[in-house]
């Protein structure tokens, strides 16, 4: 993993924004979505100044479809800049294959049985929360 100094903690911050507060019991043991309200504000770390965020999401290929992975065929000097200079996660997985879901797990950090994009025909329900937007209520243009 190539880590800068500083933005592992920012990444770790990011995950735990997007996933805290999604889950509520029904009262019957059954977990069902509650989406985080709107008027949530995430909160500065004192002392610490916001860092940028590039959220580079490549899709359909192999894991080792870049060049700075030892891939021969595709020259990718721009992002093999980025990885060497930014955080590269070595060691990540999906959730699903499939295009769709996959992107809606991701920009979501839902599973698919709770954000329900199931094939890549279907939509995201109305008043689903996305990485974006979160990051908006941070402060970040997106």
């Amino acid at each position: 993993m190539l880590i800068r100094e500083g933005r592992l903690g920012l990444a770790f911050l990011l995950v735990g924004v997007c996933t805290t507060g999604l889950f509520a019991d029904d009262g019957v043991g059954v977990k069902k979505v509650t989406p985080v309200p709107r008027d949530v504000q995430p909160s500065q770390i004192p002392g610490s100044r916001p860092q940028n965020v590039v959220f580079i999401l490549s899709d359909d290929h192999r894991y080792d479809a870049m060049s700075f992975l030892g891939h021969q065929f595709a020259e990718t000097p721009h992002l093999d800049s980025l990885a060497a200079n930014g955080v590269h996660f070595k060691n990540a997985f999906v959730t699903t294959s499939l295009c769709s879901p996959s992107r809606a797990s991701i920009l979501t950090g839902l599973y698919t049985f709770r954000h329900r994009v199931i094939d890549n025909n279907r939509l995201v329900p109305e008043g689903t929360i996305f990485f974006p937007q979160y990051l908006q209520k941070a402060g970040y243009a997106t």
